[in-house]
This record gives C-alpha cells, sequence and structure tokens, in this order.
C-alpha cells in the first residue's frame, strides 16, 4: 500500500513596517478649512504592504496646531494604515495662515519623510485687532499714530484695501477730532492694501480717562 504525506499549508505575511512614503500630499487650503484628503503609505522592505500601523504627522517645526475632525489635536495628528497601507488623513485642517509649510510623517524607528509645501491662506475679513495702541495725549494734541488691522476668524492679517473702519469711545459720548475738525462720536479711516487702517490725525479736547476707544 503507497501511502502519501501532504505538509499544512502555510502562507506569507508582510514583513515589519520599514519605509513611509506621500501616496497623495498635501495641497493649499484656506484656513479653518478642511483640507483635501491626502495619503502616506507604509511598507515593509519587500514592498509588501502594511496594515494598522499608527502614522503620525506634523509640521515639520513641530509648533503648528492641527485640528482632526474639527477637534484641536495639539502639534500631531494620526492614522492608522489600512490593508493597502494607506493612512488617511481627510479632516485635517489648520487655522494659522503661512506659506510653505510642511508635514513630516513618522512612526516608531521608521525614517520620517516630509511631504510637499503646502500654504494656508487667510480667510475673508471678519474682524479687527490693534495693531498700535492710543496713548496718553494732552487734550487739544494731536494723538500719536494708532492703527487698525483686518483680519480673519481665526486672527490673520488680511490684506484688504479700501475696509472703513470707524473708532469711537467706549461709551460713546466723547468728542472726537480729525485733522482739528470735530468729528461727532466717532470718526473713520480706511485700510490701506495691508489691511491696516491709520489714524493718525486724532485729537481729544475733553480730559480724564481711562478712556477707550
Amino acid at each position: 500500500m503507497t501511502g502519501y504525506a501532504y505538509d499544512n499549508y502555510s502562507g506569507t505575511t508582510n514583513g515589519s513596517g520599514s519605509s513611509l512614503t506621500w501616496a497623495t500630499q498635501p495641497a493649499d487650503t484656506q484656513a479653518g478649512q478642511t483640507m483635501p484628503t491626502f495619503t502616506v503609505k507604509v511598507i515593509d522592505q519587500y514592498g509588501n504592504n502594511v496594515p494598522n500601523i499608527p502614522v503620525s504627522i506634523t509640521t515639520t517645526n513641530n509648533t503648528l496646531t492641527l485640528y482632526q475632525g474639527g477637534m484641536r489635536v495639539t502639534t500631531y495628528a494620526i492614522a492608522f494604515s489600512d490593508a493597502n497601507g494607506l493612512a488617511t488623513f481627510d479632516t485635517i485642517s489648520m487655522t494659522q495662515a503661512g506659506m510653505g509649510y510642511q508635514f513630516t510623517a513618522s512612526f516608531g524607528s521608521i525614517a520620517p519623510v516630509n511631504s510637499n509645501p503646502f500654504n494656508i491662506t487667510v480667510g475673508t475679513a471678519s474682524s479687527l485687532s490693534w495693531v498700535t495702541q492710543p496713548v496718553t495725549t494732552s487734550a487739544g494734541q494731536t494723538m500719536p499714530a494708532f492703527t487698525v488691522q483686518v483680519t480673519d476668524q481665526y486672527g490673520n492679517n488680511v490684506a484688504v484695501s479700501g475696509v472703513m473702519i470707524s473708532i469711537t469711545t467706549t461709551d460713546s459720548t466723547r468728542i472726537i477730532y480729525q485733522a482739528g475738525i470735530p468729528a461727532t462720536t466717532y470718526t473713520i479711516a480706511t485700510s490701506d492694501s495691508n489691511g491696516i487702517a491709520a489714524f493718525d490725525t486724532i485729537s481729544m479736547t475733553q480730559a480724564g480717562g481711562p478712556y477707550y476707544f
């Protein structure tokens, strides 16, 4: 009688993750908006896809705040690689406008990889901030110039001209003079190409204080 013996079938599994590559690069996005989806691929030393690897991203200087799914996640965000070895980042946003940002993708001892540069552009004009504050001045004297900046909702400077910005004292009762002419209780300046409105001919005659514009 002749018999046959068969060994058990043994498949192969992928090795440990050994490298990261950017499969889809981050793209320019407006501050506060969700960035177009970008992905990082994890492969082993033989080119096999490696799943279930927690890939983290941070900006290259590791100082800019990231948001994931609308939630602040400090300076880094994490996504796990899928069966194709892809870690997908599809809910990332940033609020600090700037040029030439880069993400660094990393995991454990695997060599980190930088993305291509991308920009976060400013949003629409929606708020104001003081650039130069008013200072104490003698009654009737022209105050040292003070300035106001047009910003978006995240505090990024918006370079937009022609925005008419008015100032008044907080109690809205003090007469303000502009270039020596009474301007009732408020006065107006128009923003320049940098989004800055300068008030450089303002005076008041009623002593007192502290006043606030």
